[in-house]
């Protein structure tokens, strides 16, 4: 089993997976975590997962492809201590409704 789908299994064990949730995975990379973790939510909710991907420096061959029609899943250039966590719902909300009408 790759490493990602371990981490989703285990979540999944836990009750970690739902579309209730935000999910923040820093140092996202390539964003393999995140797109287990929403390939999970959709299967078992039907709904969009709420990911965002936070790193320092922007990478190739992401994964967030697999996910242009989910305007939940967002990636962002920023170092952890300067995100502002507190305005996440708004930014997620603004940044999807931008997402939408493209």
């Amino acid at each position: 089993i790759p490493p990602s789908e371990t981490y989703r299994l285990k979540a999944d064990n836990f009750g970690l997976i739902s579309d209730k949730y935000i999910y923040v995975e820093f140092g996202a990379g390539k964003g393999i975590l995140s797109y287990a973790i929403a390939n999970k939510v959709k299967e078992l909710t039907q709904k969009n997962s709420k990911n965002i991907l936070l790193e320092r420096e922007v990478r190739r061959n992401k994964f967030d492809r697999f996910f242009k029609q989910n305007p939940f899943f967002q990636r962002y250039k920023s170092d952890v201590s300067d995100f502002d966590f507190s305005l996440l719902p708004k930014t997620m909300t603004e940044y999807a409704k931008e997402k939408c009408q493209i």
